[in-house]
Parts: C-alpha cells; structure tokens; sequence
C-alpha cells in the first residue's frame, strides 16, 4: 500500500525516466521531421556531415537528436519493404515510439534497458548503434532476431 502511494505521487522508475528524457525524445523527432524532406540519395550525405561534425570538435551528445531523427524517419520509409533476411522474406513493420526513442537515448547515456519480450530491443539498439559508428570505432549489435 505505501509503495502504490509513493508511486501515485511520485511516479514508478519508467515513468520518471520518460518525463526525464521527453524533451530530448520532442528533439529527436522534430529532427525527423526534417528529415522528411530529403531524399533518399541524401542520407549518406547527412552521414558524412555528421562524421565530419564529430571530426571537428563536435560531440556524440551535440549531434544525437540529428542521428536519432535520421534513423526514425528511415525506418519510417522502410514500412512496407521486403528483404531477404538468413532465408526468411521479412517486411519492414518499425517506427520507433516514444518509448523506444526513450529507451535509445538511455543506451546512449550508458544505462541498462530492461525491456520486456517484443517491446523493441533491437529496434531500440539501432539509433545508439548508427551514432556511435559515426565516430568511426567499432560497434557491435548481437540479437538473436532476424
């Protein structure tokens, strides 16, 4: 009983993280937005910005919400597309939610995401996984998802 009390005043963790990270996960998307308006061709341009970015003084930080917007509005696009993927045809369902933005954004910061069965793991691994192999050193994703 104190503990649902507590939590009715105060918030559980997750809830209090999301009202932590709500201004940064609004930043992410407005940066996709933007991103709607480029072309497919233009995204390895903005690519190579961002490294270029990173190569003259700017930070992971600095440049996030930019990496993160791209990443969202290029699985925007991709719903609905078919790949060939270890043998299986798999089509392209994922555009991150708030809560999967949030979830990015906490990986970025250095925290551990507990995530429940088909809340979006690897989804979520994908926007850190992009910014981080913008500074050009290794990155690694493991799943065992498709």
């Amino acid at each position: 009983m104190f503990k649902g009390l507590i939590h009715k005043f105060v918030g559980d963790r997750k809830s209090r993280l999301m009202k932590r990270l709500s201004p940064s996960i609004a930043e992410v998307k407005e940066w996709a937005d933007r991103a709607k308006g480029i072309t497919d061709e233009d995204f390895p341009a903005r690519t190579s910005a961002l490294v270029e970015w990173l190569q003259n003084g700017e930070t992971v930080d600095d440049i996030m919400p930019e990496a993160f917007g791209l990443v969202y509005e290029a699985c925007r696009r991709n719903v609905g597309k078919s790949w060939n993927v270890v043998g299986h045809e798999t089509t392209w369902e994922m555009v991150p939610f708030d809560v999967q933005i949030g979830g990015s954004i906490a990986l970025h910061e250095g925290a551990i995401v507990e995530m429940a069965t088909g809340e979006g793991k690897t989804l979520v691994a994908v926007m850190p996984l992009y910014l981080n192999a913008l500074t050009k050193k290794s990155s690694h994703l493991i799943t065992v998802n498709d």
